[in-house]
């Protein structure tokens, strides 16, 4: 039996979190995927110690990646269903979701697909995540989450699949990837429209100058 609306929003509410599979036809994901690898030419190789208001804390930055700016000029299909997501987005949370006032980290395309590639425990800086997976990926190397609860989360990679959750909120983090798998996610960030806070100058560090 098919999981409803009304099923996700519940889960939603009870934990921050949940997983909508499906929200993209898989080979419509995976032809994303191949663009998003050719497009994310900006390599992050850094380890950090934590900051940006205490919401990152710290360890490694190991991926490609391309901004929102990037991903309206190569990918605006992609841009068109982070607009048109609201509304059922709206619905789960319960809140009134819009699309981000910061355009630069709307929408980003990440890369891992070297040996180590991956994300230390942080939280996002914006209210609302939705994490689109545009790889299958054998073996527990998707993101893990830390729910509502301290229950701890592995979300598997299957394209096409969607993981929405309270960014800001709770912690979650990228394993470091064995040789041989490569990993394409859609950082999808929103907000509600009585909280569109960000940290000043977020969008520098994570994209640089």
């Amino acid at each position: 039996m098919s999981t409803t609306l009304d099923e996700y929003r519940r889960e939603f509410q009870t934990m921050g979190c949940v997983l909508v599979p499906h929200v993209v036809p898989p080979q419509v994901a995976m032809e994303w995927a191949d663009r998003a690898t050719s497009a994310a030419s900006n390599r992050v190789d850094r380890e950090e110690s934590g900051g940006v208001v205490a919401l990152d804390e710290g360890g490694a930055y190991h991926h490609a990646i391309a901004d929102g700016l990037e991903v309206q000029k190569i990918l605006p299909e992609l841009y068109g269903f982070y607009e048109g997501a609201c509304l059922w987005l709206s619905y789960i949370t319960g809140r009134s979701v819009i699309t981000s006032p910061y355009p630069r980290s709307a929408v980003t395309l990440k890369v891992y697909d070297r040996t180590g590639d991956g994300q230390g425990w942080h939280r996002d800086t914006n209210a609302l995540t939705a994490l689109l997976i545009l790889t299958d990926t054998d073996g527990d190397y998707g993101t893990l989450v830390e729910g509502r609860n301290l229950k701890q989360f592995n979300v598997r990679n299957h394209a096409g699949d969607l993981w929405m959750m309270y960014g800001r909120e709770l912690r979650h983090m990228v394993p470091p990837l064995p040789d041989g798998v490569v990993r394409v996610t859609v950082p999808l960030n929103y907000y509600f429209t009585d909280d569109v806070w960000r940290p000043e100058d977020a969008d520098g560090m994570i994209y640089g100058a």
